[in-house]
């Protein structure tokens, strides 16, 4: 696993802080993310925020005989992605990727959660990747996990 260790080894590009804030009388999260980043970086980067639910029961087509019919109808999927917050290639940080080290980027989200959704297993997920016009993203730099209600640091 050298790779791993390489990575581990590599500089930490960006600090990411999130959090969320949950209003039940109208279903909706607040969520407030800070990123910092430690270098210096003339690439383009971008903030996604997605929102996923986990442990929904639903039936799943089987292709192992081993483990029972065709489907089996009790299956719990987990992380589901149920919706993007942001754009889905997210926000672009930084002008025209001139990003400078200790700068603070702040960004606020509003979403109104499906009232079908079960919210105590929904998460949001953000992350902040190194963009490509024509790749998409082509590195995930940082990423920060928080249920709905959570604050929570990325370091």
């Amino acid at each position: 696993v050298p790779v791993v260790l390489d990575e581990l080894q590599s500089p930490n590009i960006v600090n990411m802080r999130m959090s969320n804030t949950y209003f039940p009388d109208t279903n909706k999260v607040l969520i407030e993310i800070e990123s910092e980043f430690m270098l210096a970086l003339n690439d383009q980067f971008r903030l996604a925020v997605y929102i996923v639910e986990d442990s929904l029961v639903s039936p799943q087509l089987n292709n192992s005989p081993d483990i029972g019919g065709d489907t089996i109808f009790n299956y719990v999927h987990r992380n589901v992605l149920r919706d993007v917050i942001s754009p889905i290639y997210g926000d672009f940080m930084g002008d025209e990727g001139n990003i400078l080290p200790g700068q603070i980027y702040e960004n606020e989200y509003t979403y109104y959660i499906n009232s079908a959704w079960l919210t105590h297993h929904c998460r949001i997920i953000a992350f902040i990747g190194k963009w490509d016009a024509t790749y998409s993203f082509i590195d995930i730099v940082q990423s920060v996990e928080l249920s709905i209600n959570t604050n929570c640091q990325r370091r």
